[in-house]
Formats: structure tokens, C-alpha cells, sequence
């Protein structure tokens, strides 16, 4: 249940980019283990036959479509919910006008907060941890920069203890929310994807319009904090709408089969949600590519795999799971990885403050030019410049030459760290490793040499 094409799109197909129309991989990964089936946004009820609903970007479904949801939950049903701050997905595809929509967040805060959790749709992760590289703006001296809002969650962010993500190594994020339990809520909250303790939260706005990413690396301040992604959810749940179904849609009728409305789940609810519907699009987790007339899926990280374990889980069967959770073909080198990002993050936040330095004082330096407006305004001129203002003039120009000087020194110590590390990486690759070699056999020869000396004797 998604207004996301996930099993394509027919417009792309008609407009002619197959790429576009084609369906998600995660859904032809489903397709090989598991029966699917759509379920319309507007349903009034859940068919009783359906074991796993997934249920992505729920955006602005009403009342009877929630409450058909709820009373799923509530029979027994199993959920996985994936919901979105702000769809990244969604932002690059043209809407029915031909423009991208203005609103990219879905919700189900009804829901959610009759199962105990809280799920801020203003808020976004950022974490430096596994950010990806991505272009810089043209006009920016550094081509490449860390984009601290799309990050691959990895090593002790991923839940081993759970048989749904033990054998993952990592999974992509792209503008992601939180989750967190409501205070009293007695709903099991076990986490199954957190964010690392180099990640903070930012306002959504900063992502939804117009996102610039040297910025926001040049913003970035991390708490020490983890943040919950993705986590699981049992107990016993009461029901969103404890006065009963709300009114079918206008123009639409009950259907005749209505179930009976229950007040509280029959034994525990088993519940997955996911602050990131993005987890699902192809750009991030799988190159597709043709292959003499056949698609072929190439996975870099282990989204697929965590969908089909959650489904493969919630449906009963974890048989199969360790078959699923393939690892990914990018293994980066984390501690090459950590220094660069720290080097530039440290570097972002210089080069941001010399550049305000540099903005005031060649602000500064116009106004000396122009005289005070007050002069302009009686009429006055200013073609005679006093000596005072010639030395501030002048000492305007140093700071100028000073703080661009700095900010160069800046540009190039940014890469200092990461070279000096990758010379010393191939100077113990290259010679360390004979070095030691070298001086094995030299103890080897002087401990052979001393047990043919003690045996002559």
C-alpha cells in the first residue's frame, strides 16, 4: 500500500523512459519469495488472507483508510510502516502537473501515538559516519563534499542481537527521521537501526528546499547521541479510534462484509517502523543495469536484504534469512574514511567563518570607499579621503589579503591528514612488510647460528 510507484510507473512508460517505469528491485526481490498483492489507498478494510502489509509513504490517507490499518494491526495483521521527514524519492519525480509536489513528508501520527511512539516529521538525522560524497556547488572551491544528510548506517548502528539484521553490514539512509517511545508507553521498543554518536538532528526545511550540502557539513555539530532509524514494536496496542470507524469517504459506501470494530489487539501487535521510505529507492542500494536485454541487479548496500528479512520475519519462516543477508560489495577503509571527514568537517567550519570574515571586511572596505550614507544624503562628496580613513583603508586591504591567505592554508590543510595517512599506509604496505621479513630471518639465521655453535662445543 504506497503512492510510491514501486511496480512502476505506466506514465514513464508512456512518456518513454522505461528506466523510470520500471519496478522498484526490492519488489522483484519480494516477487521471488513471496505472493504480493496491491492494496488501493482508499480501502476500507484489510482482506483477512494478507499476512505482511508493507505500507510505504502513507501521505494524506484518510480516516477509513487509517482505520482499516488500525483494525489490521489489531486482528493480528503484521506492519511494516515506512514513513518519511521528507521523500527523496518522491522530490525527483514529476508529480500529475509535471512539477515535483511541495509536500514530501507522510505521517501516520494517529497511529503511532495510540502504539506509543513519537516519529517528528520537522526533524531530520544527519550523521557523518558513512556520509556519502557528493558534488559540491560549482561555484565551491572543493568538488566533492560530504553530505551528511544521506549516510550508510553500518557496524554497531545495525542490531546484531535481531535475527532480522544480524548479518547485515550496512543500510542507506537518505534524509531519515527518529523514533523514540512515548514516556509511559507500554509498548516493547526494541531498536533495529540507529544512527552513530557522530550524528545530530536538524530542522527538515534544510533538506526539503533547496539542500546545500557544504553548508549543512559547515552547520554540523554532533551530540555524542544515537538516534533510533528503524525499530521494532510488540505488545499490546488499543485501537486509534476508540469511538468506532469513521464515515466511508463521500461518494463511497461501507462494505457489506464490515468486520466488527475491536478496541485492543488480540495478543501482541508486531509492528516495524522505518523513518526513511527512502531505504526502498533503487539510487540507493543497487546499481541496475542492462545486460543483453535482461536487468541485472548489482547491491552496494543491504536494503533489499533488510526488507526481505523484516517480511521474511514478521511472516514466520527465518529459514531463509541468512540466505538473504548478502553482504555489500563497497568495503570502505573506515579509518582513511573518519580522518577525511573529520578533516573536513573542521575544515567547512573554518573556511565558513574566514569567508564571513572576508564578506564584513570587504563590506567594510566598499563603505570606506563610498563614505558614510548620512554625507550622500546632505549632498555632500567624498573625494577627499582623510588620513584616518586611508589607514583604515589600508589596513582593510591586509585583512583582506590576510584572511583569503588563511583561507587558502585551510583549503590545503584539508587534505593533509589523509595523505600523510596514505603515505604512511604504503610505506607499511610496501616496506614494512619485507622490514619485517628482513629482520625474521636475520633472528631466524642468528638463532641457528648460536645452536650450531653450542652444539660443536
Amino acid at each position: 500500500m504506497s503512492p510510491l510507484p514501486l511496480n512502476g510507473d505506466p506514465r514513464a512508460m508512456m512518456m518513454r523512459q522505461a528506466a523510470m517505469g520500471q519496478p522498484f528491485a526490492v519488489m522483484n526481490s519480494l516477487r521471488q519469495f513471496f505472493t504480493l498483492r496491491d492494496v488501493p489507498l482508499d480501502a476500507q478494510v484489510i482482506e483477512n488472507d494478507i499476512q505482511v502489509m508493507l505500507l510505504a509513504h502513507p501521505q494524506g490517507l484518510s480516516d477509513a483508510a487509517q482505520y482499516a490499518v488500525d483494525q489490521f494491526v489489531l486482528r493480528g495483521g503484521k506492519l511494516i510502516l515506512l514513513i518519511d521527514p521528507h521523500s527523496e524519492g518522491q522530490a525527483s519525480r514529476p508529480g500529475p502537473g509535471g512539477r515535483p509536489p511541495a509536500n514530501t513528508a507522510s505521517s501516520l501520527e494517529r497511529l503511532t501515538n495510540a502504539w506509543g511512539i513519537e516519529a517528528p516529521t520537522d526533524r531530520v538525522v544527519l550523521d557523518l559516519r558513512g556520509a556519502w560524497r557528493v558534488r559540491a556547488n560549482p561555484q565551491d572551491r572543493v568538488q566533492a563534499v560530504d553530505y551528511v544528510a544521506w549516510f550508510n548506517a553500518q557496524g554497531d548502528s545495525i542490531a546484531q542481537g535481531e535475527v532480522a539484521t544480524a548479518q547485515l553490514n550496512q543500510v542507506t539512509f537518505a534524509s531519515a527521521g527518529f523514533l523514540r517511545r512515548k514516556d509511559g508507553a507500554r509498548v516493547e521498543f526494541t531498536p533495529l537501526i540507529t544512527s552513530s554518536p557522530r550524528s545530530m538532528e536538524a530542522d527538515a526545511a534544510k533538506v526539503r528546499d533547496n539542500p546545500n550540502p557544504t553548508q549543512l557539513l559547515a552547520d554540523f555539530r554532533p551530540d555524542g547521541q544515537t538516534r533510533v532509524l528503524a525499530a521494532r514494536l510488540r505488545g499490546e496496542v488499543n485501537t486509534a479510534f476508540p469511538d468506532g470507524p469513521p464515515p466511508p469517504p463521500q461518494g463511497a459506501e461501507r462494505p457489506a462484509d464490515f468486520p466488527a470494530h475491536r478496541a485492543r489487539s488480540e495478543g501482541a501487535a508486531n509492528i516495524i517502523v522505518i523513518h526513511d521510505a527512502d531505504v526502498l529507492e533503487d539510487r540507493f542500494w543497487v546499481r541496475v543495469q542492462d545486460f543483453f536485454g535482461q536487468q541485472v541487479a548489482t547491491p552496494f548496500s543491504d536494503n533489499g536484504a533488510l526488507i526481505a528479512n523484516l517480511v521474511d520475519t514478521m511472516a514466520g519462516g527465518d529459514t531463509l534469512i541468512s540466505l538473504r543477508s548478502r553482504g555489500e560489495s563497497l568495503r570502505p577503509f573506515e579509518v582513511v574514511d573518519d580522518i577525511r571527514r573529520d578533516a573536513e568537517a573542521r575544515f567547512r567550519q573554518t573556511e565558513r567563518e574566514l569567508t564571513q570574515r572576508l564578506e564584513a571586511t570587504e563590506k567594510r572596505l566598499r563603505e570606506l570607499r563610498q563614505g558614510p550614507q548620512g554625507g550622500a544624503e546632505r549632498g555632500q562628496t567624498n573625494a577627499v579621503i582623510s588620513a584616518e580613513q586611508r589607514a583604515e583603508i589600508d589596513s582593510a586591504r591586509e585583512e583582506i589579503l590576510r584572511t583569503r591567505q588563511q583561507l587558502r592554508a585551510v583549503q590545503l590543510d584539508l587534505r593533509r591528514d589523509i595523505e600523510g595517512l596514505e603515505t604512511r599506509l604504503r610505506i607499511l604496505n610496501i616496506a614494512a612488510v619485507p622490514v619485517l621479513l628482513t629482520i625474521l630471518a636475520l633472528v631466524l639465521g642468528v638463532v641457528r647460528s648460536r645452536r650450531r655453535a653450542a652444539a660443536r662445543h
